[in-house]
């Protein structure tokens, strides 16, 4: 009697464990076929301009584009970075010894690619400016051969603010580089063009800067987010930056794709002013924190939101962003944009061959 017991009871259990997998399994089917049905009705009812409905013709005005860049292998930036985390005893702050600054290629490889890539792709750049820690520079071969110039923190930040580690302070300010164009493209150094690409393909009517937003990583941020929190840095940048829109009577933030973004220093002027206290307290944080705004970031989508950018109908640009390189035609041939975020020596070499095999 107890083994009959005992066998029912294992084969209710086991029914009971299945009925609830397959019901679990389906509620994540539905929630996931109405996350992408909400995210392309919502996608849908952004205002968007044809792509043929006016005239978009490349523009004779300068347009400039701007990295941020550090050497961190360099002893100096070491030392000082070291003698700064010492001195962050307040819990807003993040553990910024796990920020990403080493990777195992030598500190100019990535911009190097990057920067070729923009001179081979985009011809029509004037100026290709690196911000970047008094007294670094690449090395000469790369300055004289793709005219770089440099434009050190102490340049465009207060000297009482100095030295600055965070890349979100540095790019709050990029705006201020004395002889920058008016219209420029902001580049981290892990972003790289893969096709030859037009002003237009930046800037709508050579005018407005073209946005191009997540669609399924926006309803993270503007729903999910609000349930389950994240300690990852851009992450509680991005959801800092919703409440910063929410305060706005903004209905919701649009991210920004993390790509070559073109922007203005109007732009990047009216977004600063607009949330003028958190652009300050992300300018005077030594190191990312949890208080930080994302600036190019957040300028771009208010400048959506205000017409001052637009989306397209349509888009014709391919964007590919990988966590590591994966050497899958699939994955990138079709991209105008690339980002990689993690590279080690071969798969430099591969993104290398690719990136140039298109010239």
């Amino acid at each position: 009697m107890p083994t009959t017991f005992g066998r029912e009871l294992c084969s209710n259990v086991l029914y009971i464990v299945m009925y609830m997998f397959i019901i679990i399994i389906l509620v994540g089917f539905i929630f996931c076929v109405s996350v992408l049905i909400h995210c392309e009705l919502f996608d849908n009812s952004l205002p968007k301009a044809d792509e043929f409905a006016l005239t978009n013709e490349d523009s004779s005005e300068p347009i400039d584009v701007v990295y941020t860049w550090v050497n961190s292998k360099d002893p100096e930036w070491i030392e000082l970075k070291q003698k700064a985390l010492e001195t962050i005893t307040d819990i807003g702050h993040i553990d910024n010894t796990r920020a990403r600054w080493v990777n195992t290629n030598e500190p100019h490889e990535e911009i190097s690619l990057s920067i070729e890539s923009v001179r081979t792709y985009l011809p029509w750049v004037r100026n290709i400016f690196v911000v970047t820690q008094r007294p670094q520079q690449l090395p000469e071969h790369i300055t004289s051969k793709f005219n770089v110039r440099y434009v050190h923190h102490d340049q465009i930040i207060h000297s009482h603010l100095l030295p600055v580690f965070s890349s979100h302070a540095i790019e709050a300010n990029i705006h201020r580089i004395p002889d920058l164009s008016e219209k420029f493209i902001y580049f981290n150094d892990d972003m790289y063009i893969n096709r030859p690409m037009k002003i237009s393909d930046f800037f709508y009517g050579a005018k407005r800067p073209i946005f191009r937003y997540y669609k399924y990583y926006s309803f993270y941020l503007n729903y999910i987010s609000r349930i389950i929190n994240s300690n990852e840095q851009h992450c509680n940048s991005m959801i800092h930056c919703r409440h910063l829109f929410e305060q706005k009577t903004k209905p919701y933030l649009l991210p920004c794709i993390h790509q070559a973004t073109p922007i203005t220093k109007e732009i990047m002027s009216d977004a600063e002013e607009m949330v003028k206290k958190d652009w300050e307290r992300t300018i005077s944080n030594k190191f990312r924190s949890l208080g930080d705004i994302v600036p190019v970031y957040i300028s771009i989508a208010l400048a959506y939101h205000n017409k001052k950018a637009i989306m397209l109908k349509n888009d014709p640009i391919k964007h590919t962003l990988l966590s590591s390189y994966i050497h899958a035609s699939f994955f990138h041939n079709n991209s105008h944009l690339i980002c990689v975020n993690h590279l080690n020596k071969s798969s430099m070499n591969l993104l290398r061959k690719q990136i140039l095999s298109s010239k």
